[in-house]
Order: C-alpha cells, then structure tokens, then sequence
C-alpha cells in the first residue's frame, strides 16, 4: 500500500530529501502550526513560539517531503542510536 502512495506522490513531483532544518524553519512553523490540535490534544503554546536555529543533534538526521515547487510539505526527525533506528516526529500539513 505504501509503495502506491510512493509513486503517486513521485509522479507528481514530490520528492524525499534530507534536510537542514535551519534553512526550512518558515516551513518548519507553518507545518506545526497549521492545525489546533495534535494527537486529539490542543496544541501546547510552547508550539506555537517560532524557532528560528535548530541545534544539530550527532544522532538524528532530519527528512523532508518537498513539492515540485520545492517547498517543505512534511517532515520527519529521526534517531539512529546503533542498530536501532527510531522516528521522533513526523509532521505534515494539516488539510
């Protein structure tokens, strides 16, 4: 199922890219901003601050889903911690 949804989304223009998080922080707020809630659960306002430098952490690498535009629709941060892989957040723009 998700391979569908791969393809779909490649034959439009989208594209899977690693990311520094610091050149897309605009997108970065727009995308967690962009619903009231998340999980069921109002958004804390801790959220809603702008962060404009994100600290690079040894262990994560960050990926973006960007448009044929090129502009940041959905992202994801993710931990590598030996042979163990885990996604910390995965966010996109809510419809």
């Amino acid at each position: 199922m998700g391979e569908h949804h791969a393809r779909k989304a490649r034959s439009r223009g989208f594209v899977v890219v690693e990311i520094d998080k610091n050149a897309f922080f605009v997108e970065l707020h727009e995308i967690i901003t962009s619903r009231d809630s998340r999980q069921v659960r109002p958004m804390d306002d801790s959220y809603r601050e702008k962060i404009t430098h994100y600290a690079r952490a040894k262990n994560y690498k960050h990926f973006g889903v960007l448009n044929p535009a090129g502009k940041l629709m959905a992202y994801s941060d993710v931990g590598f911690f030996g042979n163990f892989v885990a996604f910390d957040r995965l966010l996109a723009f809510a419809e």
